[in-house]
């Protein structure tokens, strides 16, 4: 995706589904899926500043989407929700998206975690 859009390129979303997989154990996202972060990482630091417009802000949106959910899972709420709309800020596109979405779920997950913990209530 990122190679095209730097060779001038213009990547749209299509409707309609042209592929399907599934997950299972040994699947490559499944097996091996603390591998993509990194994976996705290093190519975010090689090409992110060679990007330009929309597309250099997906792409420092999306890192800002891990970053939320990782740290929404480890319980840092606060740098969660911060990075979360410092992604939205940059990319308000991604309100329509499943990774804010599933970002906003994780954050809420602890939030409710939370309420249940305080005594009394």
């Amino acid at each position: 995706y990122v190679r095209l859009l730097l060779a001038g390129h213009r990547c749209d979303h299509l409707p309609v589904v042209l592929a399907a997989y599934r997950l299972h154990e040994s699947s490559k996202t499944v097996a091996e899926g603390d591998l993509f972060g990194r994976e996705f990482d290093h190519i975010a630091e090689i090409y992110e500043p060679k990007l330009t417009g929309a597309g250099r802000r997906w792409c420092a949106a999306t890192r800002l989407f891990r970053q939320s959910y990782a740290a929404s899972s480890e319980g840092k709420r606060l740098s969660a929700a911060r990075d979360l709309l410092e992604a939205i800020s940059i990319h308000p596109e991604s309100l329509a998206g499943r990774n804010f979405w599933g970002c906003l779920r994780q954050l809420m997950r602890g939030a409710s975690a939370t309420v249940r913990a305080v005594p009394g209530q």
